[in-house]
């Protein structure tokens, strides 16, 4: 796998250089982005200098299709994974509060929210099973 290296000058790949903007003002201006106090400008400004090409249309019947049928399938996956964490973090919520009884119940709920995401297909199976073993270990050390 090949590394990629950021580099003030250089464009990521499937990224175009744009004017670096004030997001609150909407303006655009032709300067780079600040140079931090060591002199490099930081990864996230240098990132924050680009931007996804969105103008990119493809031509193709079945991937017009196809993009159209991911867009979907990520709105729906992104539901899922966020009451999975949702779930995890109201147990890690229970357990740093130490009710025992308040963090079972929410360890249930997490397991649930794990089993449905892995009958969805948005995780895989050995993934949700080791978070509900971490889930578990969380709720075992209350004692």
């Amino acid at each position: 796998m090949q590394k990629l290296r950021i580099t003030p000058g250089g464009v990521l790949p499937g990224l175009v250089k744009i004017e670096s903007f004030e997001p609150d003002k909407g303006e655009v201006s032709h300067e780079p982005p600040q140079i931090g106090v060591s002199g490099r400008t930081p990864a996230i400004l240098r990132l924050a200098y680009y931007k996804k090409r969105e103008n990119q249309v493809a031509n193709i019947k079945s991937q017009k299709k196809r993009n159209k049928q991911n867009e979907v399938a990520r709105e729906r996956n992104k539901t899922v994974r966020s009451a999975v964490r949702t779930a995890v973090r109201k147990t890690r919520e229970a357990v740093q509060a130490g009710d025992k009884t308040e963090a079972l119940a929410q360890a249930t709920a997490a397991r649930q929210e794990l089993d449905r995401a892995v009958s969805k297909g948005v995780l895989h199976k050995n993934n949700a099973a080791n978070r509900k073993s971490g889930v578990d270990k969380l709720v075992n050390s209350l004692k």
